[in-house]
C-alpha cells in the first residue's frame, strides 16, 4: 500500500493499543505532550509531537489503521485529530484533559545516546481530568498504555476486564503495585 511521505507536524502525543471488532484497527491510548528541542546557535529549534508519536507513525509505516484515546491539553485537540487522521487513526477519543501546565518537555540535548537533559515547565502544577469513555472502549481487546500524570487504575477500570494490557513501565510506574491495582492483572 503506497502511503506517500510521512506526515510532518510540530506537536506530540502518547498510546493504548487494541483491536476493534473486525480486528482491522489497532487501538492506542496517548497522553499529549509537546517536545521542544533546544539546539545550538544557528540551528532551528525543533517543536514537534514527541516520543510516543513514534508508535502512531509505526502503525502508519505498517499500513495499519488504529483508534486512539488521548490525554491532551485542549489546545492540542484539533492538531491531534488532524495529525492522527493522516497517520491512519479512524477514531479518536479524548480520555482526559491536561490542566495547569502547557504539557511541554524541553530537551536540551537532541543526541539520543545518553541523558537528554529533559525539563517540564510547571510539572508540579500539571493535573489530568479524566473523562469516562468506557462505552467507547467496551470492545477493546489489547491495550498499549504509556502511563502519565493520571491514575492507571482509573483508566484500566474503563476497559473490559478481559483486555490484555501492555504497559510501558518507563512512564510513571513507580512500583509493581501500580500494575497490581488494575482489574486486568491477576
Amino acid at each position: 500500500m503506497a502511503r506517500g511521505p510521512l506526515p510532518q507536524y510540530r506537536q506530540i502525543l502518547h498510546p493504548l493499543r487494541t483491536h476493534d471488532c473486525d480486528n482491522e484497527h489497532a487501538f492506542t491510548r496517548w497522553r499529549g505532550l509537546v517536545d521542544f528541542t533546544i539546539t545550538s546557535r544557528g540551528t532551528e529549534n525543533k517543536l514537534r509531537l514527541g516520543g510516543v508519536a513514534h508508535a502512531a507513525r509505526g502503525f502508519w509505516a505498517l499500513g495499519r489503521t488504529f483508534r486512539a484515546a488521548v490525554v491532551i491539553p485542549s489546545y492540542l485537540e484539533k492538531l491531534t485529530r488532524d495529525y492522527f487522521a493522516k497517520l491512519g487513526c479512524v477514531e479518536l477519543f479524548v480520555l482526559g484533559t491536561v490542566t495547569g501546565a502547557p504539557n511541554i518537555t524541553l530537551i536540551f540535548d537532541a543526541t539520543e545516546v545518553a541523558d537528554q537533559d529533559y525539563d517540564t515547565p510547571l510539572r508540579d502544577e500539571k493535573a489530568v481530568e479524566l473523562s469516562d469513555i468506557s462505552t467507547a472502549l467496551e470492545h477493546t481487546e489489547e491495550v498499549l498504555i504509556f502511563p502519565g500524570t493520571f491514575s492507571l487504575a482509573d483508566v484500566c477500570a474503563m476497559l473490559p476486564t478481559t483486555a490484555r494490557l501492555h504497559v510501558d513501565v518507563a512512564y510513571d510506574v513507580e512500583t509493581p503495585n501500580t500494575l497490581a491495582e488494575t482489574q486486568q492483572i491477576d
